[in-house]
């Protein structure tokens, strides 16, 4: 075994997969780590077919290769070579840190051979890789967006049941409330309000400590977020959080730092990634599992449309399918509920009536056969400047397995990030 390179570590994370399939989540690797361009196929290989629900076995691997005799022979020879899946996170450790190695290696000698700018901001930025994977599990919580705040603005007893409630008493009549097995669809246009309605759901849930959520943003920081929630909690415009220290009063500097101690206390987690995949959803239910184990958990993702996927499709429909699917069989074999957020296309803007219906996703891959609910976001004055509904945003409850539909009004509050409860219609 060189620093650049070891096989012996790769051959075992691939032989403890087999022997094991149910650690392949918490491996966290990914293809381009594998030094060995055969053990990176074998990898990617694996990914696909957990992420499709295939078992994980030498028969399965042997045919998503391929088929060749070859295969079958090294793919028999690394079960042998792997008695235990003991030491799995140890061997994927050395595998992360090889590559790492690497790439600071790569970029030092381009750099060294070429030291234009654009070599050495790409070395500047390799030079700070430091099992940036391990340090990510350090910076789950609020610490780090807690320091920039403050630099900113000063320089159970009853019993339990399967279902989290949204925060609104009608909302939870029409919807049956966040059911554990759930996979839930909130669908709307642009800047109507999804992310906000999602976060004030997941803020509620973790506030009444009724489950542990969390978020996958792969547009919005981890800190912006932290910015919505506040403005929610203190019911304060969120645009001061642009220059804190001149628009926040001495009163609001002190109640900020107040919410944001509640916030961080919560079981919320923010998850701010870029392209989420299906495992990485799985990797933060085991997390979650384990930090939290007597809660119910609530999975939010922001949203359908970013998220990538393990294997390659023909079709983006079909990509779309694969996903809503594998999110489904995740809320099943966990027992969790997921919120899922999808963007819905300018078809929905050719009608007189704008409000969306069933019709409008059914051509995005299995999302309606794959959710058991789904709900859309509807405002009139999001169309209608003049409208006499200003701040009322309808939730079109359009799907609902085994329960009814129908549609709630909430009041929201754009500036403050806010929804609160109305009557239903």
């Amino acid at each position: 075994m060189s620093n650049f390179t070891s096989n012996e570590a790769e051959q075992s994370i691939l032989g403890a997969v087999l022997l094991d399939p149910s650690i392949f989540p918490e491996i966290n690797l990914n293809p381009e780590h594998f030094f060995t361009q055969y053990h990176a196929d074998v990898f990617k290989a694996m990914q696909t077919l957990y992420s499709n629900n295939i078992p994980l076995d030498i028969i399965s691997l042997y045919q998503q290769l391929g088929g060749s005799g070859n295969d079958l022979v090294y793919l028999t020879q690394l079960s042998d070579v792997t008695p235990t899946t003991a030491n799995f996170a140890y061997h994927a450790k050395i595998i992360r840190d090889a590559y790492n190695r690497r790439k600071k290696h790569t970029s030092a000698s381009t750099f060294l051979n070429d030291p234009s700018a654009d070599n050495e901001q790409a070395l500047r930025e390799v030079l700070l890789l430091d099992d940036e994977e391990e340090n990510n599990d350090e910076q789950r919580g609020f610490l780090d967006v807690g320091t920039k705040l403050v630099e900113k603005i000063y320089d159970e007893n009853g019993a339990k049941t399967d279902t989290m409630s949204t925060g609104y008493t009608h909302l939870d009549r029409v919807l049956g409330g966040l059911q554990h097995e759930e996979l839930i669809i909130v669908a709307a246009r642009p800047s109507v309000g999804k992310t906000a309605f999602a976060l004030n759901i997941g803020f509620n849930v973790a506030n009444c400590e009724d489950g542990a959520v969390s978020v996958f943003s792969a547009e919005m920081s981890k800190e912006k977020i932290t910015y919505r929630l506040l403005s929610n909690l203190m019911a304060i415009d969120a645009s001061v959080w642009k220059d804190p220290y001149n628009r926040l009063s001495v009163e609001d500097k002190d109640r900020a730092l107040r919410a944001f101690t509640h916030i961080s206390k919560l079981p919320l987690n923010i998850v701010a990634k870029s392209g989420p995949n299906v495992m990485d959803v799985e990797k933060e239910i085991i997390r979650n599992k384990k930090e939290y184990p007597d809660l119910k958990q609530l999975i939010v993702i922001d949203y359908l449309g970013l998220m990538s996927s393990v294997g390659k499709y023909e079709r983006h429909d079909l990509k779309i399918g694969a996903i809503t699917g594998a999110l489904k069989g995740l809320a099943v074999k966990y027992q969790v509920c997921i919120v899922l957020l999808s963007q819905l296309s300018r078809g929905v803007e050719n009608r007189q009536d704008k409000r969306p219906m069933l019709s409008d996703i059914r051509d995005s891959g299995n999302i309606e056969q794959d959710a058991d609910k789904v709900a859309f976001l509807y405002r009139d004055d999001y169309y209608n400047r003049d409208s006499e509904l200003d701040g009322i945003i309808e939730i079109i409850v359009a799907k609902n397995r085994d329960g009814t539909t129908g549609t709630v009004e909430l009041a929201f509050m754009k500036k403050f990030s806010k929804f609160r409860s109305l009557k239903v219609n």
